[in-house]
């Protein structure tokens, strides 16, 4: 990965963590346990050992959801294994899917990966397509359920 797409992820990575809210981590996790947290992960950010995914799709359901953000870390290739969620990049999108099978294609190792939601449809994973594997899910809440609370305050307002 070149310095100009390094850059890059390191934006997108600022931009996804400035539009996150986080009052509800922060109110689950209890404050001071969720700002030690916070802090980590924007420090582990910033030295590129993690990468927050912003789960879009449904492939993932019902482990992960639509706005769910996955913390990734770069685990080695070689140590991944069934049933691990890993994120990669395939025919120029990225993907999130879980580990079903490995396979040597042309002498080299290749993950079979598929959505949890995912009937039939898998994808081949190899070392120079895979970006990281879930560490760590954070549950976003969903927009229609956040405009029912907002609602609802400002009925009682």
């Amino acid at each position: 990965m070149n310095t100009i797409e390094k850059n890059t992820r390191r934006v997108k990575a600022y931009t996804l963590l400035s539009s996150i809210s986080l009052t509800p981590i922060l109110k689950k996790m209890g404050y001071v346990v969720g700002f030690i947290t916070c802090v980590l992960i924007a420090s582990l950010l910033l030295l590129n050992h993690v990468t927050l995914v912003h789960v879009q799709g449904r492939s993932m359901n019902p482990t992960l959801h639509e706005n769910d953000i996955s913390i990734t870390y770069k685990k080695p290739y070689e140590d991944l294994q069934e049933n691990d969620i890993i994120y990669f990049e395939h025919n120029g999108h990225n993907v999130i899917h879980r580990i079903i099978d490995h396979k040597i294609v042309n002498h080299k190792l290749a993950y079979i990966t598929k959505g949890d939601n995912n009937q039939h449809q898998t994808e081949t994973v190899f070392r120079e397509d895979y970006e990281g594997k879930n560490w760590k899910i954070l549950k976003m809440p969903r927009i229609d359920q956040a405009k029912q609370k907002i609602a609802e305050v400002l009925e009682n307002a």
